[in-house]
């Protein structure tokens, strides 16, 4: 591999602006936008929930099942909000599922930026994604 024009042994290489050696994870998730907007995507739920502030998944994989904290759920009916609330629940399946059951996506992105520690060591990552309609069971948060 050459980084910075010089060849080195994966364990020497250093990532720009990171500090210690290369690892294989996700750092920079881009997923492409879809075709349609936000008010599509609820107007063609018949029931449902908009999901809002969605955390950082936890993967089991060994059942190969997600576990997305989620910080509150809006009801929807007939492609319109209920003003139900629900706070403090998580999004999980099977990740099969929950990616198999995505029928459509925003054209709209949303992007967030975050620092992870590891090992005493900064981590950065970020995410640019569309908003999903999916099934997937949203439950009360463990």
């Amino acid at each position: 591999a050459l980084l910075g024009g010089t060849e080195a042994a994966p364990a020497q290489q250093r990532r720009p602006g990171h500090v210690g050696r290369v690892r294989a994870a996700a750092a920079h998730l881009v997923i492409a936008p879809g075709d349609r907007d936000v008010a599509a995507l609820i107007g063609g739920i018949d029931k449902g929930y908009l999901v809002e502030e969605a955390g950082v998944a936890q993967l089991d994989a060994a059942r190969w099942e997600v576990a997305v904290p989620v910080a509150r759920a809006r009801r929807i009916e007939r492609g319109q909000r209920t003003g139900h609330l629900y706070a403090d629940l998580e999004l999980r399946g099977p990740v099969p599922v929950l990616l198999g059951g995505v029928t459509a996506a925003s054209r709209e992105v949303a992007e967030v930026a975050w620092r992870d520690e590891e090992a005493e060591l900064p981590l950065w990552r970020s995410a640019r994604a569309p908003w999903f309609a999916t099934r997937g069971a949203l439950v009360a948060r463990s």
